[in-house]
């Protein structure tokens, strides 16, 4: 038998799917297979006539390298015949004359460009998860900071008169909020955290995008806000709620550029059946709580409303919206039970409102807030509260502010002296306020140890970070109730007073005085004796 024949090297490279080229020691291209020019548009070249596709500073790089180490390997990016944009992993290797000169380089290239996107978004994705993990641990400690100076502005200006006093007082809680409105946009924006299906108040996250909108938009649109002070609850997500709610403000914005009037309401509505057919097709009857954003701006033409909620559509120019915002929104109102519907006339502006049903086991109005500027100091009735947190500050404001509405109040510094406060007598508290994170013994475990001798003991949780309310999960910890830091003295006491109706008032005769904090040194003498 006889050999084979050499491998025809022309119809090698002329069958091959990758780009291969020639490049003399200018540049230009002298060969080019059928891949290569067919994909960029090159046209048939030899040495005699060669071909300057005009890339010289993107390939400079790899010539030097050739000359320098005798070979060059890298990622290049070229645009093809049809103007997409390519990255290209592209091989060098040079041909060198006999006295050692290079004459041509030899190019292999494969189109790398959705491999490199993938590997893009994994190192984007890698370094929001580090972002977050860094922008978590300092929410933490800033909203370990800002609790303290809402509650004890709050206790200051119930107790002085002077009206200079109670405006600067009010700037330092308006400044304090706003520091924690924007700790919750970096965590929500930076990790993309979201939070479960729970019982919630939407008048919190309306207010927590009005004052965005407030802090950002131009001065030349007005923003006005109806939010009552009592709407029933619904079940939803805050954070999808809040990305909703925030689409729909910018869109708004973007309908006024000169300027306008934008109103952020809500209102408890019942929806007829016959109502219910004139309000779109995914509308049903019942009730509802509705979130109205509305515009004054340009108004949404036919041509434009029928298409809105198609993924990728947009009016917007190129760069400015990817077209996937509102039909994010309307999944997400459908995926919560509820609709949308949207009022429009082009010139004069445009209303989009969300129809969330109520919860259902909600049969009665939610109890209002109670107003800590002139609550009355038997308020508490007595009731006794165990407070466990880790920060001094905020515990010491804690405990000052629910004893000064006649709680009975007792500190802990970290859950291992909260659980043997307990312990000590089971019965004796009435609520526990606990935050999750600390050290010695982290809240989750205390109220597992707490609720295994007493499951019935109603029980706050509070935290800076969200995550954390995922160590709550778990036997024996359901009905607690959850409270983020940094909250008020208002949030504080409306949560309290929730829980109340659950609690049967404890021992009436404390051994300790109330606001004392428990220590690791004083916990034998404080907890001997029989009345304990």
């Amino acid at each position: 038998m006889s050999d084979p024949s050499p491998i025809d090297a022309a119809r090698w490279l002329a069958l091959a799917s990758d780009p291969i080229h020639a490049r003399d020691v200018r540049g230009r291209v002298t060969f080019a297979n059928p891949a290569a020019a067919s994909r960029f548009g090159w046209p048939e070249c030899s040495v005699d006539t060669p071909y300057d596709p005009g890339d010289g500073r993107d390939i400079a790089s790899a010539m030097e390298a050739c000359e320098a180490v005798g070979f060059w390997r890298g990622d290049l990016v070229r645009v093809d015949a049809q103007g997409n944009r390519l990255v290209l992993e592209s091989h060098w290797n040079p041909v060198r004359a006999g006295d050692g000169r290079i004459e041509r380089y030899f190019v292999l290239e494969a189109d790398m460009t959705e491999v490199r996107a993938t590997q893009g978004e994994a190192l984007r994705a890698q370094r929001m998860e580090s972002i977050g993990t860094l922008a978590g641990g300092v929410a933490h400690q800033i909203n370990n900071v800002l609790g303290p100076i809402l509650i004890g502005a709050e206790m200051i200006r119930r107790r002085v008169d002077d009206p200079w006093v109670q405006k600067k007082l009010a700037s330092i809680e308006e400044a304090a909020r706003a520091g924690a409105d924007i700790v919750k946009q970096v965590l929500d924006f930076a990790r993309g955290v979201e939070g479960e299906m729970i019982v919630l108040q939407v008048r919190h996250v309306l207010k927590e995008v009005a004052s965005f909108a407030e802090r950002t938009f131009s001065r030349s649109i007005t923003i006005e806000t109806d939010l009552p002070t009592t709407l029933p609850p619904v079940v939803g997500d805050a954070a999808l709620l809040r990305q909703v709610l925030l689409n729909l403000l910018v869109n708004a914005r973007d309908a006024m550029p000169d300027g306008g009037r934008l109103r952020i309401a809500a209102s408890e509505v019942t929806v007829s059946p016959d109502a219910a057919r004139s309000l779109g097709t995914d509308a049903r009857s019942g009730r509802f709580v509705r979130l109205d954003v509305q515009d004054s701006g340009t108004g949404i033409p036919p041509e434009v409303m029928a298409r809105m909620f198609e993924p990728f559509f947009s009016t917007k120019t190129r760069g400015q919206g990817t077209g996937l915002g509102l039909s994010t929104v309307i999944t997400i109102v459908r995926g919560h039970g509820g609709f949308l519907h949207i009022d429009s006339e082009v010139g004069r502006g445009t209303t989009m409102s969300i129809y969330l049903p109520v919860h259902a086991a909600e049969n009665e109005p939610a109890a209002p807030t109670p107003d800590t500027g002139g609550a009355s100091e038997s308020l508490g009735r007595g009731m006794t509260v165990l407070i466990v947190d880790d920060e001094p500050l905020m515990l010491e404001m804690n405990c000052d502010m629910l004893e000064s509405f006649g709680f009975k109040v007792f500190g802990a510094a970290n859950g291992q002296e909260g659980l043997d406060a307990f312990l000590a007598r089971p019965a004796f508290f009435d609520i526990v306020v606990t935050d999750i994170n600390m050290p010695v013994m982290d809240g989750a475990t205390m109220i597992r140890r707490m609720r295994a001798v007493r499951e019935d003991l109603p029980v706050i949780a509070v935290s800076g970070l969200t995550e954390h309310v995922h160590l709550l999960e778990g036997k024996g910890l359901d009905g607690v109730e959850i409270l983020a830091k940094p909250y008020s003295s208002a949030e504080l006491l409306d949560v309290v007073c929730n829980l109340l109706p659950r609690a049967a008032p404890g021992s009436s005769s404390a051994p300790l005085s109330s606001g004392d904090v428990l220590s690791d040194t004083g916990f034998d003498a404080l907890f001997k004796g029989d009345d304990w």
